[in-house]
């Protein structure tokens, strides 16, 4: 069980349920998008992780972590990375519970930053491409 799994399978599930992003397809991947993958995308990535030891109970029965994690939204458009942007947050932000299809235990997650960029696309094209980054802070228990 990986926070990094939740984290996909979190967002991939939530992006299918979320009426706001209809005819939307956003994959998730991890830290890079393989070679000429279709816009959007998401990628993540984990800034850093620590253990919180001195509010857990008793290292044997549970751990408490603390994880920084960068979303990179990435479209040929303002309006679907807005989109995405709102829809992400609107899961992510405040938080509680089970994430994706791995039994751990959120007990907080939080926005502690965004960015937006426009750039050129790196192929070699004059499409622009709109980015994003987003950064969470989530405290969730494993064992």
């Amino acid at each position: 069980m990986t926070i990094e799994t939740a984290i996909q399978t979190g967002l991939k599930s939530h992006f299918t349920g979320d009426s706001n992003l209809t005819g939307i397809s956003a994959p998730v991947y991890p830290h890079v998008a393989p070679q000429g993958s279709a816009y959007p995308f998401v990628i993540y990535t984990i800034i850093n992780s620590s253990i919180e030891k001195s509010i857990n109970p008793a290292s044997d029965t549970l751990t408490l972590t603390n994880i920084n994690i960068e979303l990179g939204i990435f479209s040929t458009s303002m309006e679907t990375r807005s989109l995405l942007m709102a829809s992400i947050k609107d899961k992510l932000h405040g938080f509680r519970g089970s994430l994706g299809t791995e039994s751990l235990d959120i007990r907080e997650s939080f926005l502690e930053s965004a960015a937006t960029f426009s750039e050129s696309e790196l192929t070699g094209s004059d499409e622009q491409i709109y980015r994003a980054s987003l950064t969470f802070n989530l405290y969730y228990n494993w064992s």
